[in-house]
């Protein structure tokens, strides 16, 4: 057997097993079902819960800075007009 003919037919094996294996993985993911089981001990969370918490956690937040930063007039047109500040 010569070495090309030898190396056309592995290859031909490798491309058809690596066919193979991606329809199979393909054809297993197709047959999964997609049904979640919820447990019974979980609520539903309350958005109004969440807002809430959110409101309390950020009104005792400052701002301390100005954002965004404005471009000074003195370095309107300039390329890049925050250099040398």
């Amino acid at each position: 057997m010569s070495p090309k003919l030898f190396s056309t037919i592995a290859g031909l094996l490798l491309f058809l097993g690596a066919a193979f294996g991606f329809f199979w993985l393909w054809n297993q993911s197709r047959t999964t079902s997609s049904t979640f089981i919820v447990s019974d001990d979980l609520k539903a969370v309350e958005i109004e819960t969440v807002k809430t918490e959110a409101r309390d956690l950020l009104s005792g937040i400052e701002n301390s800075g100005n954002l965004p930063v404005v471009t000074p007039i003195q370095k309107m047109g300039r390329d890049n007009p925050f250099a040398g500040l």
